[in-house]
């Protein structure tokens, strides 16, 4: 979870306190960051409650009928095209990161430190293997890779930044908090610096579903409804039921989202400490000087962050990839099937299916990494609009439909218990609804 979030987003949180201030900063990167918990959470309750084994089949079961079906395949448009702008931008980091290094290393005129050849080598022989994988179980190992280059980068950008400071203070440094035109665009910067919804809800559904025997389980589970959340209406794509006792079924489903729960705080919080690390420390160590990629404002002299920057540079090219492709090519099968009128995921993709869709979605994404060297704005555009909708809309809306559903299944014994809970729920999911559309709108709006 916590690698999906990973990315080049995690080196804009600098960027994010110049705007923002020092304590603006951190107060925005808490409400974000609790917001987005939030949103994680309910994304997986409801797919409990709703049967969902993806993002995609939530909003269709949520939403019901032909509205379901409609934005479901809106759902994976957007999807389709945010992951896909995603793939793109991860490979242009690889070529802007790595050829500098190797001329140190191999000279200015090799060969093999042409950014074509840069990017292709690896992606061919690395990241395209790795992006086969069928489950994002199987790409555990290397996810670890990602919490130790952010670590790793946090250490060493606070290190180098402290040495800055000691030395020569700026006084161009905001303390308090800063608000005007600027300050908005700092939100969806830290948003998407944690953006991991769209595998959430897959992860979920790999996640095991019940304590091991040694721990007191019994037998697997699939995704459905947690202790107190009833069967919600099944429609669209849903899992099969689990043969168990309600008793057991209830305690497995508890113990399911207890879990996730726990696995989400974690992921959010690791994130949090090391965005906060570095965004505090570059912007001390630069002001108003300090760039969107806080990497490019450190001196090329330093060893500590030549290696920050190729533990980033693999881990957005080499690990963070092949994770993001996997909601893109369920994406796209989905739409595919919808066009075909297959029900989605009642049949698994054949290993011909699975193959074609990948290399459909990794050699346009090759080749266009290898034309564009700057997808800088366009990137912003996505994540202010596709990204709105992915992290905040669909996340929001979904939790209403689900507080309506469960509103007509209220025990009358629980009745005050219940409202209140719902009540603080939907008016967190009107919030952040808003705060969506409005990151929309300014996104939409900036250009003219």
């Amino acid at each position: 979870l916590a690698n999906t979030a990973i990315g080049v987003g995690c080196l804009s949180f600098p960027y994010s306190y110049r705007l923002g201030g020092v304590v603006g900063g951190f107060l925005m990167s808490l409400v974000i960051v609790s917001l987005m918990g939030y949103s994680l959470i309910s994304l997986v309750t409801c797919a409990q409650y709703y049967r969902a084994p993806s993002y995609q089949a939530l909003v269709q079961n949520s939403m019901k009928g032909n509205l379901g079906k409609l934005l479901s395949t809106f759902f994976g448009i957007v999807l389709f095209f945010y992951q896909y702008g995603s793939l793109v931008a991860y490979q242009i980091v690889v070529g802007d990161v790595f050829p500098p290094l190797l001329k140190l290393l191999l000279g200015e005129d090799s060969f093999w430190c042409t950014r074509w050849v840069v990017i292709t080598l690896p992606a061919v022989f690395i990241v395209l293997p790795l992006s086969l994988a069928r489950t994002l179980g199987a790409l555990s190992a290397i996810s670890v890779f990602s919490l130790i280059a952010l670590g790793y980068t946090a250490v060493a950008i606070l290190v180098c930044s402290s040495v800055m400071i000691g030395s020569d203070p700026r006084d161009d440094i905001d303390w308090g908090v800063k608000f005007n035109s600027k300050t908005l665009q700092a939100l969806p910067m830290m948003a998407f610096a944690f953006q991991c919804q769209v595998t959430v809800i897959q992860i979920f559904t790999e996640l095991q579903d019940h304590p091991t025997p040694e721990q007191g389980g019994g037998a697997s589970l699939d995704v459905s409804p947690s202790s107190d959340d009833h069967a919600g209406p099944a429609g669209g794509d849903t899992l099969e039921a689990p043969l168990l006792p309600p008793s057991a079924e209830s305690s497995a489903n508890a113990w399911k989202l207890r879990t996730m729960t726990k696995v989400i705080v974690f992921a959010l919080m690791n994130c949090w400490a090391g965005y906060t690390m570095m965004g505090v420390a570059a912007y001390l160590a630069f002001g108003d000087e300090i760039e969107s990629d806080a990497l490019k404002a450190f001196p090329n002299s330093s060893i500590a962050l030549q290696i920050a920057r190729v533990m980033m540079g693999l881990n957005t090219g080499l690990v963070a990839y092949p994770v993001n492709l996997f909601p893109a090519r369920q994406a796209l099968s989905m739409l595919i099937d919808q066009a075909k009128g297959v029900t989605p995921d009642a049949i698994p993709d054949s290993t011909s299916k699975h193959l074609l869709l990948t290399l459909g979605i990794f050699m346009p994404a090759l080749l266009l990494s290898l034309c564009v060297s700057d997808l800088g704005q366009v990137f912003e555009i996505i994540g202010g609009t596709a990204g709105a909708i992915l992290v905040f809309i669909l996340p929001s809306s979904i939790r209403l439909c689900y507080e309506y559903d469960k509103s007509n299944q209220l025990d009358r014994d629980h009745c005050r218990h219940s409202k209140l809970r719902r009540c603080f729920n939907i008016l967190t999911s009107i919030f952040m609804l808003c705060l969506g559309i409005l990151l929309f709108v300014h996104t939409v709006a900036a250009p003219f």
